[in-house]
Order: C-alpha cells, then sequence, then structure tokens
C-alpha cells in the first residue's frame, strides 16, 4: 500500500513549525540579558505562539495520519466486471486479485467500464490506479447503491498513466470507473485497483458440498 503524499506534507509542516518554535525560544533567552523586559517577554511571547501553532499542526497531522490508517484496501477479492476484456487472462477481476502482475485489459475503443462491488454500502477516500503502458487520459469515478444509478464522484481529464493517485470521496456499494479517452492506441489496462476507503463485506467463502459417496459395484451371480 501506498501512503498518501499529504500525509508526509501534513508531518513536514509540524516538524518546521517545532523547529521554528524552538529557535524563537532561544533567541528570547539570548536576548533577555541585554534588552528590556518588554522586548524580552515579546521574544517569548513569540515563542509561546509559534510553539501554538505547531501544536496545532501536529494535531492535524496527527488527524491525517490516523484518518488515513482507518482507510485499507476495500476492492481486494472483491467481484469485478468491465465492459470487456481483450481476453479470458484479462478480466476484470485481475485488477482486483492482489497480484501486482496479473492484469484487465479492454478491447481498442474508448467508451469501456471497470466496476467493483464492495458488497455493501462503503464510504470511499480514494483511489490508486496501478496502470499498465495502455492508461486512460480521461475518466470518472462513479459510485452506486443499486449498480444502476450512477453518481460522479471524481473527473480526470489529463490523467497521465504510472501509479495514479485519484481523490474521490463519496459513498456506495459499487465503485465504476467510465472512461472516455484513451492515452494510446491501445485499450486500458490496469495491474491493481485500490480502493481506499471503510465498510463495504468480504464476499462469503465458497464451500462446495462433497461428492456424494460412489454407489457400490455390483456384485457378480
Amino acid at each position: 500500500m501506498r501512503t498518501r503524499r499529504t500525509n508526509r506534507g501534513a508531518v513536514v509542516v509540524a516538524a518546521t513549525a517545532l523547529a521554528a518554535a524552538a529557535s524563537a525560544v532561544a533567541l528570547a533567552l539570548a536576548t533577555s540579558a541585554n534588552a528590556t523586559p518588554q522586548g524580552a517577554l515579546a521574544h517569548v511571547g513569540h515563542a509561546g505562539h509559534v510553539m501554538a501553532q505547531a501544536d496545532t499542526s501536529a494535531q492535524n497531522a496527527a488527524l491525517v495520519v490516523a484518518a488515513d490508517a482507518q482507510a485499507t484496501d476495500i476492492a481486494q477479492g472483491k467481484t469485478a466486471s468491465a465492459s470487456s476484456a481483450e481476453g479470458d487472462d484479462y478480466v476484470a477481476s485481475k485488477a482486483v486479485d492482489g497480484d501486482g502482475s496479473t492484469r484487465w485489459a479492454s478491447q481498442q475503443s474508448d467508451d469501456q467500464w471497470i466496476k467493483v462491488d464492495l458488497g455493501s454500502t462503503a464510504t470511499i477516500d480514494h483511489l490508486v490506479i496501478d496502470w499498465e503502458a495502455a492508461y486512460g487520459k480521461a475518466f470518472t469515478v462513479q459510485t452506486s447503491d443499486d449498480g444502476s444509478a450512477w453518481t460522479t464522484v471524481a473527473t480526470v481529464t489529463n490523467g497521465s498513466g504510472g501509479n495514479q493517485t485519484v481523490a474521490a470521496p463519496g459513498s456506495g456499494r459499487y465503485v465504476r470507473l467510465a472512461f472516455t479517452q484513451r492515452g494510446t492506441g491501445y485499450g486500458y489496462s490496469i495491474f491493481s485497483l485500490h480502493v481506499f476507503g471503510t465498510g463495504g463485506t468480504d464476499p462469503a467463502p465458497y464451500n462446495p458440498r462433497p461428492l456424494p459417496e460412489a454407489p457400490p459395484a455390483p456384485t457378480r451371480r
């Protein structure tokens, strides 16, 4: 699983603010001996203000990290379908099987889609798409409660492939990528489609009934 860059940024901001606070305190102590009491108090007051900002930044960073830690890949192992597949080895389930070496690949046309059934209503935060070379340049991320009425929660108009993160806050049982423009002359090809959020339901395990025992062979008379 890949860590969102926003988490790192929040932690860096908090660390920078703490460093600034320490510098301000040091400056207050160094100048208080030669400065007026009012000047020394001003430096200390500024240090306290920076410390307060640092504390707030640290709290915000912690909240972001905690929220992201709760969001897991709720698409892996779920039922997936698509508008088309290039062949039997490139069906939709390959994009959510947890194997980064397999992939879904569509036929060569612009209007295609891939859909994941999360099992039950889930809260969605963002998607991570691991593209093969044949990527989508324009597409929407849609959610649905029933698989028929769709709500667009994110729109991409200038995709560039690679490892792509798409913020897509919303909720629903189904998540669909609806493609409208290819980035290459091929179709669309995805190694892994990750849906990060909370909720959903794992499919029931397949437990086939054992075959009945064969009847005894007839005896010869």
